[in-house]
C-alpha cells in the first residue's frame, strides 16, 4: 500500500522523531564501544582496562595508564576534556574519534534544519487545502524548502553512516588496543564490542533515510497536486 495524504504525513513526522530521539541518545550516552578482560587468569586481572567508551565521555574501571607519571588509577566516568584526564587524553582520544564527533555534530546541525525545512513543508501542505495563505506568498519560501529539505536530509544520513562506520571500523583494530586497553598482544584476551550508544546511532541512520524517501516521495505527490 502506497503511502499518500495524512498516514504519509504521519510517518514523516514519526521518522523525524525517531531519528531525532536515536541520534539524541548516541550524541550524550557513554556506550559506544564497551570493554571487559575476556580472561580469568591472574595475569589478565593485573592489565588495565575501562568500562565503557562515548563520544565525550570514557568510565574507567581500576584503570592504571603506563605511561603516566605518577601512576594513577581511574575510576567512574569522566569527560574526556576534563582536567582529571589532561595527562593522559592523547593516548585516549585518537584523530579518528575526532572524526567521528565533528562528523555527529555536523549531521545534528543538518538534521535540525531539515527538521524545521520537513515540518514548513508539511504545515504548507496544510495551509494550502485550507487556503489560509495564497501560493503567490509562499512561492519562493516554498521552492527552497522544496530543494533544501531532500538535500539536508540525505547529507545528514550520510554523516550518520560515517560516523557509525569510521567508529566500528577502527575501535577494534588491533593497533588501538594501545589507547584503551593496553598492554597486550593477544586480541582473544578481551572482550571489546560495540554497544548500546552505537546501536541507536545505527538506528538514526536508517530512520533518517526512511524519512528521505518519504519526504522525497511527499514532494513528487505534491507537485502532482495528489496531495
Amino acid at each position: 500500500m502506497i503511502l499518500t495524504g495524512t498516514a504519509l504525513t504521519s510517518s514523516i513526522i514519526v521518522c523525524v522523531v525517531l531519528t531525532a530521539i536515536c541520534h539524541l541518545i548516541a550524541l550524550v550516552s557513554p556506550y559506544w564501544l564497551v570493554s571487559s578482560l575476556a580472561t580469568s587468569s591472574s595475569d589478565s586481572q593485573e592489565k588495565p582496562d575501562f568500562s565503557n567508551l562515548g563520544l565525550w565521555t570514557i568510565c574507567f574501571e581500576k584503570f592504571v595508564h603506563p605511561y603516566e607519571l605518577p601512576p594513577k588509577e581511574y575510576f567512574e566516568c569522566h569527560s574526556l576534556a576534563s582536567e582529571e584526564l589532561s595527562n593522559i587524553v592523547q593516548w585516549l582520544v585518537p584523530n579518528w574519534l575526532f572524526v567521528c564527533r565533528k562528523l555527529a555534530i555536523t549531521s545534528t546541525v543538518t538534521m535540525t534544519l531539515s527538521t524545521v525545512m520537513t515540518v514548513f513543508l508539511l504545515l504548507w501542505s496544510s495551509y494550502q487545502r485550507l487556503d489560509k495563505f495564497s501560493q503567490r506568498r509562499l512561492e519562493l519560501l516554498t521552492t527552497v524548502a522544496q530543494y533544501v529539505t531532500p538535500v539536508c536530509l540525505i547529507v545528514s544520513s550520510i554523516l550518520l553512516l560515517l560516523t557509525v562506520s569510521i567508529f566500528s571500523d577502527n575501535a577494534k583494530r588491533h593497533q588501538h588496543h594501545e589507547f584503551w586497553l593496553l598492554g597486550s598482544d593477544d586480541v582473544e584476551s578481551f572482550d571489546l564490542h560495540l554497544s548500546m550508544s552505537w546501536v541507536f546511532e545505527l538506528l538514526a541512520f536508517v530512520t533518517s533515510c526512511l524519512t528521505s524517501a518519504l519526504v522525497v516521495w511527499f514532494l513528487i505527490l505534491k507537485s502532482r497536486d495528489e496531495i
